[in-house]
């Protein structure tokens, strides 16, 4: 063997090592980069929730306000959530019309805990407790109203009786 080629399997040798390193750190650093940026998101996604409840709380907690109810004004439950909903929890409720959403303040308390619990998969109508202490809880509402339409009221019953056992040990607790 020529002393070229030894210089040039040495050479060879020393540019896949060389570029088997380079692209393992960038690997690291983009694996690095993506775990940082999830976990920024996941603690702006945190703070913003808890300022949303902290701001609701703080807003309608003195009034007794303890529950935002969203909904629509969709002939599938705009009628049953006025006169069903609003005589049984209208008093400790605020409300949020989505058929109204262009005319909300996005500053206002109950948009950003909306927006910032409620997701983007049936959330209308929607309940969420909020307890005096703690994270909020959601209870949807648009499967159960689905099958409302169709003189099934089962799931309606049932999500309102978890809405119901929410807000038992919130009235427990305020008392």
């Amino acid at each position: 063997m020529t002393v070229r080629l030894v210089l040039y399997r040495v050479g060879f040798v020393i540019l896949v090592v060389t570029a088997v390193v380079v692209i393992h750190w960038s690997l690291a650093i983009l694996v690095g980069a993506l775990v940082l940026a999830a976990f920024i998101t996941f603690a702006y996604n945190s703070w913003r929730s808890a300022r949303a409840r902290r701001r609701f709380r703080t807003a309608y907690g003195p009034k007794g306000k303890d529950l935002l109810l969203v909904y629509s004004n969709s002939p599938n439950w705009q009628n049953y959530v006025e006169t069903a909903w609003l005589p049984r929890w209208g008093d400790r409720a605020v409300l949020l019309n989505w058929s109204e959403r262009s005319g909300w303040q996005p500053s206002a308390p109950e948009v950003q805990l909306f927006r910032s619990v409620a997701g983007d998969r049936e959330f209308n109508p929607l309940a969420i407790v909020v307890p005096p202490r703690g994270k909020p809880e959601v209870v949807r509402f648009w499967l159960a109203f689905r099958d409302y339409k169709h003189g099934k009221d089962r799931l309606l019953r049932a999500a309102e009786a978890e809405l119901e056992n929410h807000l038992s040990p919130v009235s427990r607790a305020a008392s």
